[in-house]
C-alpha cells in the first residue's frame, strides 16, 4: 500500500469519525431539549402530551438547531396547523428553556348533523371531542358556510340573554325558517328570520311567563314570533 492510500484512509476514517461525533451532538441535543407548555386558559381537550406529540409529529431540523438560531415561527405554524389550536407562540427564556404557549380553540356551539363538530365564535369549525365536558347549545341539521355568520350572530345575541342562554337547547333551519327548542318549556318556537331578534326575545320572554302563571296558555306545541309585535300560538305545526 503506497504512502497516498494510507493517507487517504486516514483521511476517510477521520471524516467518519467526525460525522459519528456531528450526529451524536444533535442526538444530544435532541434528548436535552427543554421544553415548557404553558395554555392561555384552563384547556378542556389539549393538554401537555397532545402538544408534545404535535411538536414531535412537526419537528424538523430547525427545531433542533442551538438556541439561538431556532426557527420560532415555523414551529407556531406547525402547531397552528392543528384545528383545535387558535392560536400559538414559541419563544426562548433566559433560561434557555423553550416555551410554548397555546390558546385553544374555545367551541361555541355544538353542531348536530351526519357528523357531529364545534364552531368558534369566529366561524371556525373544527372536530367534536367526546369527553368535552360544558353544555353546549346546538344547532341540529346541515349548516352551509353562507349561513354560518348568521346562525353565529343568533347564537351571540341568545348568549347575551340570560334567560334564553340557560333555556336554550337548540337551534335548527327549515324552510326559510329559523326554530329553537327550549329545556324547560315543550313548545316548539318559530322565529323566522334573523331580523328583529331582541323584540322576538323580548316577546319569548313574555309569553313564557305568561305560559308559567296561566293554565289557559298551557296546550300549544308551537309558538310563532314572525309577526311584529305579536305572538301566535297553534296547536300543530306542518313542516
Amino acid at each position: 500500500m503506497t504512502y497516498k492510500n494510507v493517507i487517504f484512509l486516514f483521511f476517510c476514517f477521520g471524516f467518519m469519525v467526525f460525522l459519528a461525533l456531528i450526529a451524536q451532538k444533535q442526538n444530544h441535543q435532541k434528548q436535552t431539549l427543554n421544553i415548557e407548555i404553558l395554555f392561555e386558559k384552563k384547556p378542556h381537550i389539549l393538554n401537555d402530551s397532545v402538544v408534545n406529540k404535535l411538536l414531535t409529529q412537526n419537528q424538523n431540523q430547525s427545531f433542533y438547531k442551538v438556541k439561538d438560531s431556532l426557527v420560532l415561527s415555523e414551529v407556531e405554524v406547525a402547531l397552528e396547523q392543528n384545528e383545535v389550536v387558535e392560536n400559538a407562540e414559541v419563544f426562548l427564556k433566559p433560561s434557555g428553556v423553550i416555551g410554548v404557549k397555546v390558546t385553544e380553540r374555545k367551541p361555541f356551539f355544538l353542531v348536530e348533523d351526519t357528523l357531529k363538530y364545534f364552531v368558534d365564535q369566529k366561524a371556525e369549525r373544527f372536530p367534536f371531542y367526546e369527553k368535552y365536558d360544558e353544555i353546549l347549545p346546538l344547532f341540529r341539521g346541515p349548516l352551509p358556510e353562507d349561513r354560518m355568520q348568521e346562525v353565529v350572530q343568533f347564537f351571540t345575541q341568545f348568549e347575551q340573554d340570560n334567560f334564553i342562554q340557560s333555556e336554550l337547547r337548540a337551534l335548527s333551519f327549515n324552510e326559510g325558517n329559523y326554530f329553537i327548542t327550549l329545556r324547560s318549556y315543550p313548545f316548539k318556537i318559530i322565529f323566522g328570520d334573523s331580523y328583529r331578534l331582541k323584540e322576538k326575545i323580548k316577546k319569548l320572554k313574555i309569553f313564557c311567563a305568561f305560559q308559567r302563571a296561566q293554565d289557559t296558555l298551557k296546550g300549544y306545541n308551537v309558538i310563532n314570533l314572525k309577526y311584529k309585535n305579536q305572538v301566535v300560538a297553534q296547536n300543530t305545526l306542518v313542516l
